[in-house]
């Protein structure tokens, strides 16, 4: 099994269990199954040659090392030790999945980038299209804000200080970028956001390195994001 392959199944699966032939993983069935009625679980084995490289590179990317692995919802949940210890806090890992929501509210935050940076490249009046660029950068520096307070947010809950500090300034990057765009000409404000957008995206790559859902959503409308901005970037030297 390829990597790109396991992550689509990791995404589009309620649970996979990833393990080798050694991997004993009858208590985490039980628990699992104890929380979640009829659920399916797909079993893993990464025991060939071919799928060294495969667990290597999932070993790298969710940072854990021991197997078996548990995903539920696109989530890395652990092993046996930290599944039943979601458990035993009463946390239901087997919920309701959220993710076709965020999905939805995801992509219509693309409509206005992608109408406007069309009706931008179009429009032949110079004052409409002031007004249109003007528009959309301004929306462009919200969402890059927006991006960013998520993370500020996720700072607050941080155990650890020296992590929560860090990610507090991390976090106002976006914003001060944003900001600055504004001020500066149309094509180097555009340039700006361009770089933010994609600092931002990889930002959580790191971030969302559990959550292959979310990296798939991430790439998917940051790529929606930055197309659009290329597109009034080309449009801009017209006028």
């Amino acid at each position: 099994m390829t990597y790109a392959e396991l992550h689509d199944l990791v995404d589009d699966t309620k649970v996979v269990i990833v393990g080798s032939e050694f991997s004993d993983t009858r208590r985490i069935e039980q628990v699992i199954e104890g929380q979640f009625d009829e659920v399916a679980i797909e079993r893993l084995n990464l025991q060939n040659s071919d799928d060294i490289s495969t667990l290597e590179q999932l070993q790298k990317d969710t940072g854990w090392m021991n197997l078996p692995m548990v995903f539920i919802n696109g989530q890395m949940i652990g092993g046996e030790w930290e599944l039943t210890s979601q458990q035993q806090l009463g946390i239901n890992t087997c919920g309701r999945s959220t993710h076709g929501f965020a999905n939805v509210i995801g992509y219509c935050g693309l409509i206005p980038f992608i109408g406007l940076s069309i009706w931008y490249a179009m429009t032949p009046d110079p004052q409409q299209a002031r007004f249109v660029l003007s528009a959309f950068m301004a929306y462009a520096a919200i969402i890059l804000s927006f991006v960013g307070a998520i993370h500020w947010g996720r700072s607050l809950h941080e155990p650890h200080m020296v992590r929560s500090n860090l990610l507090q300034i991390i976090t106002i990057i976006p914003t001060l970028l944003g900001w600055v765009a504004l001020l500066l000409p149309p094509q180097m404000g555009l340039m700006v956001l361009v770089v933010g957008f994609i600092l931002i995206y990889l930002f959580d790559r790191i971030q969302y390195r559990e959550l292959y859902w979310m990296q798939k959503l991430r790439f998917n409308l940051s790529m929606g994001v930055i197309f659009s901005l290329l597109i009034c970037l080309l449009a801009v030297q017209k006028f």
